[in-house]
């Protein structure tokens, strides 16, 4: 185990990024619905089409003020365990993780069965329907991702090999 703790936070810079290109994208959907619309008779078609772009864009844009508005720690590793405090409340215990590993760049976790579940958020919904899913056992439980976050994806990896060699095979 090491003493060092892996801190990461939401980066303003992705979510921008996301952000101008969900602009970008609905706005394009929209120049081309406003620009075809003189051409013919009302579409309804193309009416539903423009009007889902909208609510999709208002979505995006209310959770990506979410996002934005959001100042804590995003993830972090430490001697205890793994935190995600937008996901739950407290710490996932090195105890309560069975098994790690590297799928595609994205560490995936496989929970014991005895695994202390911190409440909040519905982590355990997500858990339970992930379990009841897989079929052959080889579908992860969790999987820990840094696509908002201020750090890469390895030094995640690294931190969690640091933390708890055991857990990879």
């Amino acid at each position: 185990m090491s003493d060092a703790r892996f801190v990461a936070l939401i980066s303003r810079r992705k979510v921008i990024g996301n952000v101008l290109f969900m602009l970008a994208a609905a706005g394009s959907m929209m120049v081309l619905m406003i620009w075809q619309w003189p051409v013919r008779a009302v579409d309804w078609a193309a009416m539903l089409l423009a009007t889902g772009c909208m609510l999709m864009f208002l979505y995006g844009a209310f959770r990506i003020g979410g996002i934005l508005s959001y100042r804590g720690e995003l993830l972090s590793v430490d001697a205890e365990g793994i935190q995600m405090p937008r996901c739950y409340q407290g710490v996932l215990p090195w105890s309560s993780i069975a098994r790690a590993a590297v799928v595609k760049g994205r560490l995936q976790l496989w929970l014991a069965k005895d695994a202390v579940i911190p409440p909040g958020r519905g982590l355990d919904h997500i858990l339970r329907t992930n379990r009841a899913l897989r079929r052959d056992g080889d579908r992860a439980d969790l999987g820990v991702d840094t696509w908002l976050a201020d750090r890469r994806p390895s030094e995640l990896i690294e931190a969690v090999r640091a933390q708890a060699p055991q857990l990879f095979d």
